[in-house]
């Protein structure tokens, strides 16, 4: 069951990160078997994944090291045609995998944050596009750490090949600004931008890009 891609949340608590995240440097990939833990109701307005329960850590959790069972990444691709029909914003409202070309990138800009924890915060804000293999486009946002990701050296055109980038736990939600339609935007914490994901699912050449998932559709 382990080795199926089942996802489920789980949170540890402020009090209890040194004890389970820092001093034992966990990594994110790698295997482990975790015991003695509480289950929860997920009352997260966006869930991360789609269940309705999560599991939470406690003093008396045990998490031991184990051997790797599966080398899939365990990504759950949907292509731009449930994004676009609202699918995963009416029904589900949880976080969701895509993948595409990167295209119209601009430049980041700084907006106003009401979720901030000081007055007046600002939040860094890039604008950005995905284009399918049928050449349809998905807009998508990314704020803060999901905007860094194309500064520095995430983001680097290589030898002319297209630049593809798996979306990882990102949300569907209607456009802000009057423009009717869906956009995908960054989940604080969650969200991740890949470029050039070195999965078998996807092959990348200076001629084209082609994939072997679902996400076709």
């Amino acid at each position: 069951m382990f080795s199926q891609g089942d996802k489920i949340q789980v949170t540890i608590s402020e009090n209890l990160v040194a004890q389970f995240y820092v001093r034992r440097r966990t990594e994110e990939d790698e295997w482990k078997t975790i015991s003695n833990f509480a289950l929860e109701n997920d009352t997260f307005a966006v869930k991360v994944v789609d269940t309705n329960y999560q599991i939470k850590f406690t003093a008396d959790t045990v998490v031991e090291n184990i051997d790797g069972l599966s080398n899939n990444h365990f990504i759950d691709y949907h292509n731009f045609d449930k994004i676009y029909d609202g699918w995963s914003a009416f029904s589900k409202n949880c976080c969701l995998d895509t993948m595409g070309e990167v295209t119209n990138v601009e430049p980041i800009i700084y907006v106003d944050d009401p979720a901030a924890p000081r007055l007046a915060e600002k939040s860094r804000m890039k604008r950005f596009s995905l284009r399918n293999l049928q050449g349809h486009h998905l807009q998508c946002v990314a704020y803060n750490e999901a905007a860094d990701y194309f500064t520095h050296n995430f983001w680097v055109a290589d030898s002319g090949k297209p630049v593809v980038a798996v979306l990882r736990f990102w949300r569907a939600k209607f456009k802000d600004r009057g423009e009717g339609g869906m956009e995908v935007v960054s989940q604080p914490g969650v969200s991740k931008v890949l470029f050039y994901p070195l999965f078998p699912e996807v092959q990348i050449s200076n001629s084209g890009w082609s994939t072997s998932t679902s996400v076709r559709g």
